[in-house]
C-alpha cells in the first residue's frame, strides 16, 4: 500500500462523511456545489487510476 493509496481514501472517506452529513441538512445549496464538487473528485480518482494502468 502506497502513501498516495492511502492518501486518497482518506480523501474519499472524508468527501463521503461530508456528503452525508450535507445530504441530512438538506440544504439546496450546498447539495448542489457537493454534487458538482463530486462529479470532479470522481473524474480526478478514475483519471489517476487509468494513469497508473497505462
Amino acid at each position: 500500500m502506497n502513501k498516495k493509496n492511502i492518501f486518497f481514501g482518506l480523501v474519499v472517506l472524508v468527501i463521503a462523511i461530508m456528503g452525508f452529513i450535507i445530504s441530512r441538512t438538506q440544504v439546496g445549496t450546498f447539495q448542489v456545489i457537493f454534487n458538482i464538487f463530486a462529479i470532479l473528485v470522481i473524474i480526478l480518482i478514475s483519471l489517476l487510476f487509468f494513469r497508473k494502468k497505462s
